[in-house]
């Protein structure tokens, strides 16, 4: 059942994502080269401003427009739950010979896997629409980006073992920071959709910002205080200790937002 679940809501999703990728895709292409004869163009004219006059206003738009394709991605996801669950549509679901762990996991494993796709296809956009016309212009900048890479990694480097840990722990904590903020807006539309009566959208978003705010909020308290504590000759270790804190709080949020939601969906259909 949870199969046909994940297949039946991936396929409702693709109807409106997949043409929303396409167009990403489209755009990137058209900035890519805009950006590509412009540098050529530069050279020529030996006017960089006057080439960036001639496509910037153009080229800009496109940029923004693959942001903005991105938003209606997630946003088209998360409507989805909300349909699929407290509409008509979500009645239906309820009356399944399924348990609520089972129906709500489908609805939000889609939901990421939906979000992380969106994420992924609009970076790729991204890149190939701001960076790649510099590297096929310049070849020698994918070189340096490697050696930036590596710095920042701290490969090959000058770079003490904490502060390489330190950065891994960062990067960890920035993925579980993105789980974390799907899961706090699934459990304020849960909320909003079925504790509050009259403007539920409204309600939603003023819950996932002050959720996000005490969150944000404890975060950087805990970072502040980390830091006062080993003081700045143990800085590096500071960094470590505040991201490794930054991953429990994230982690904790997430299994509060699942069990919360369970337990919202389960009193209200009780279906189990």
């Amino acid at each position: 059942m949870l199969g046909k679940l994940l297949r039946y809501d991936m396929r409702a999703i693709s109807r409106t994502a997949l043409p929303m990728f396409a167009a990403s895709g489209i755009i990137s292409i058209i900035c890519c080269a805009a950006l590509y004869f412009t540098y050529g163009y530069s050279e020529e004219a030996d006017s960089i401003m006057g080439a960036l006059l001639v496509t910037s206003g153009f080229y800009t738009l496109g940029v923004i427009s693959i942001g903005v394709l991105w938003l209606i991605t997630t946003f088209v996801c998360i409507s989805r739950y909300y349909k699929s669950l407290f509409t008509d549509e979500g009645y239906l679901n309820m009356v399944l010979p399924i348990e609520t762990k089972t129906l709500f996991s489908a609805k939000l494993l889609v939901t990421f896997i939906w979000i992380i796709i969106a994420t992924v296809a609009t970076g790729a956009c991204a890149f190939i629409a701001v960076y790649l016309p510099t590297v096929l212009y310049d070849p020698e900048m994918i070189s340096q980006a490697v050696e930036n890479i590596k710095l920042i990694l701290g490969i090959g480097g000058e770079i003490s073992a904490v502060m390489r840990a330190a950065t891994i722990t960062a990067a960890v904590s920035r993925v579980f920071s993105f789980v974390c903020s799907v899961f706090v807006v699934i459990s304020a539309v849960t909320v909003g959709a079925l504790l509050l009566k009259k403007r539920k959208l409204i309600g939603a978003m003023m819950l996932y910002l002050l959720i996000n705010l005490l969150c944000e909020s404890v975060i950087n308290l805990l970072s502040i205080t980390v830091s006062g504590i080993l003081g700045d000759d143990l800085f590096e270790v500071a960094q470590l200790v505040s991201s490794a804190l930054e991953i429990v709080i994230y982690l904790a949020v997430c299994i509060c937002s699942y069990f919360v939601n369970l337990r919202v969906l389960s009193k209200r259909f009780n279906i189990d």
